[in-house]
């Protein structure tokens, strides 16, 4: 056992050397986030295919500048996260968002028009009207420039869902997969396979195209969406449609119903990552499906090798956003032999800390 230690700080004390002293601080999320920046050194320094995940609602605070950094130096080979992490990056490229405070009748706000998250206040004009203002032209001008291309679609019987793919046998792997989600014997010979002709396009796809058409905004230089078109990061949305970017996609489609965003193309794009490469890690922020997402693909490359966890959940109502990495361990999500560490708090406290020696 080594003995736990004091901390000797100053004002010109470097995060990095915190950090190093948390090693031995004795308690408690403190010797844990040591923990989960040693993790992260060494996920670094291999050669594997590094992934992180987040809530789009840090993406409404100063927090996506650590993002924005993160896909800027290329320390990430793939992003999933949610619709509204989109939905903040495009608002603020056009208009600002507030300091407020928790502590406020949420009545008075919504007659003055401003929307609270958390402690953040957003007028109203600034959020669904100045996405819709930056996103309707370049949704249009990508709609001129895309070619048409062919796939091949399978309805499920259940559920009415279309399974999509431009390879017929990678769409009856897709439907397979999603049939099993039923839990139902479905003979498959009865099915029939269309081919279909769309203007169709990925999530991570749709991204680098928007982020194409910010290339003269005044303001790329703080887009997550720039700097990942710029660096060819795929983004994925696995829920596009919850968000409003998705309803200005949805809108936009009633008006060119051959336009198409495709999570189907987004799932093979995964499929082909997962099952191409050998080593994953993954920085996770939080929960919901961005993490999920990760860790569910990573099942079928015998789980994740390096996983960090931060998240302010609590795991006795059986979340997932809760779930710690020992819990992903038993389903196989994150491999018996891998570095992992949960680190419980504010994600905009720990992660500037945690970040900061590799930015």
């Amino acid at each position: 056992m080594e003995p736990v230690k004091d901390l000797s700080i100053s004002e010109d004390t470097k995060i990095v050397d915190l950090l190093k002293q948390f090693k031995n601080i004795g308690g408690f999320q403190a010797q844990e986030l040591y923990r989960a920046y040693e993790i992260l050194k060494e996920m670094f320094e291999k050669d594997i295919v590094k992934i992180i995940s987040f809530p789009a609602n840090i993406i409404s605070t100063g927090t996506r500048g650590i993002i924005k950094d993160f896909i800027k130096k290329k320390k990430f080979d793939l992003v999933i996260t949610t619709c509204g992490s989109l939905d903040h990056d495009l608002a603020r490229l056009e208009e600002d968002y507030y300091i407020g405070f928790f502590e406020v009748d949420d009545i008075y706000l919504r007659d003055k028009g401003i929307y609270r998250l958390g402690n953040v206040f957003i007028p109203e004009e600034h959020y669904g009207v100045a996405i819709e203002r930056v996103l309707r032209p370049i949704l249009n001008d990508i709609y001129n420039e895309l070619d048409k291309e062919s796939y091949y679609l399978i309805e499920c019987p259940i559920c009415k869902e279309q399974i999509t793919s431009k390879d017929k046998e990678n769409l009856i792997v897709l439907f397979s997969k999603h049939i099993d989600l039923h839990n139902r014997n479905i003979n498959y010979v009865n099915f029939k396979i269309k081919e279909v002709n769309k203007k169709i396009l990925g999530t991570y796809e749709l991204i680098w195209e928007i982020g194409k058409r910010l290339e003269d905004h005044p303001r790329k230089e703080e887009s997550i969406i720039y700097w990942a078109y710029k660096n060819k990061v795929p983004i994925v949305i696995p829920g596009i449609t919850d968000g409003s970017v998705g309803t200005q996609i949805l809108f936009f489609k009633t008006e060119k119903p051959d336009f198409e965003v495709s999570v189907w193309k987004d799932e093979e794009f995964l499929m082909n990552i997962f099952w191409s490469n050998k080593r994953f890690g993954a920085l996770m922020l939080g929960g919901g499906i961005s993490k999920h997402h990760v860790i569910w693909w990573a099942q079928f490359a015998n789980g994740l090798d390096y996983a960090v966890y931060l998240t302010s959940a609590i795991e006795q109502d059986g979340s997932l956003s809760g779930a710690r990495t020992r819990e992903a361990i038993s389903w196989g999500k994150i491999n018996k032999k891998a570095k992992h560490v949960t680190v419980w708090g504010d994600i905009t406290i720990l992660l500037p800390i945690l970040a900061a020696p590799f930015i």
